[in-house]
């Protein structure tokens, strides 16, 4: 087996103890709690709610808690798509499959040329340090579309801006991650 192949097994594993520890705490309840509820009656209360009404074809705009661009309408939804499983097992799911993504693109850049897993190592053991919290928010889908877009930005333009504005439409700041593209013909196409 090559450094590289071990590597990378070794990044995948650390991802899956690190993650597996994640979801003992969300299961467990057993990390502190944010402001004395627990992180994931949020998503039962606000966003399974918001959901429902977002399938009905509207946004929650009697809701003073609702205060998001319209990209998190499909974010938000997504989970009542997922079969056999109820809306927090299904939005936990698809948050550790962005949580995923992000990892496979970060080692995918890493190992391009020769270069370093640090990026891909970082997200992994990172992540974490957020003890459960993560799981149950969209953030990490967010994060997903920001970090697309800046793999993608030197290569494709057109392609790491797309990414960018998506980002922007699901919660506004991975659009942040434009302030510091160059400026010049390449970002211009």
């Amino acid at each position: 087996m090559t450094l590289p192949t071990r590597r990378l097994l070794g990044l995948a594993a650390a991802w899956l103890a690190t993650r597996a520890l994640m979801l003992w705490l969300l299961v467990h309840d057993a990390a502190p709690q944010l402001g004395g509820i627990p992180v994931a009656r949020e998503v039962w209360r606000l966003y399974r709610n918001w959901a429902g009404v977002l399938a009905e074809g509207t946004f929650p705009a009697d809701d003073k808690l609702w205060q998001y661009p319209p990209g998190a309408g499909p974010v938000l939804v997504s989970p009542t798509l997922l079969p056999g499983l109820d809306y927090l097992q299904a939005f936990v799911l698809l948050t550790l499959a962005a949580d995923a993504l992000i990892l496979a693109a970060l080692a995918r850049a890493g190992t391009r040329q020769g270069r370093t897993l640090l990026g891909a190592a970082l997200w992994t053991l990172g992540l974490p340090l957020l003890l459960h919290v993560p799981l149950v928010r969209y953030d990490v889908q967010a994060t997903a579309l920001a970090v697309l877009s800046l793999l993608t930005l030197s290569r494709s333009p057109r392609a790491g801006g797309a990414f960018a504005a998506l980002g922007a439409l699901v919660k506004v700041w991975p659009a942040l991650v434009l302030v510091g593209t160059p400026k010049g013909r390449a970002t211009r196409r």
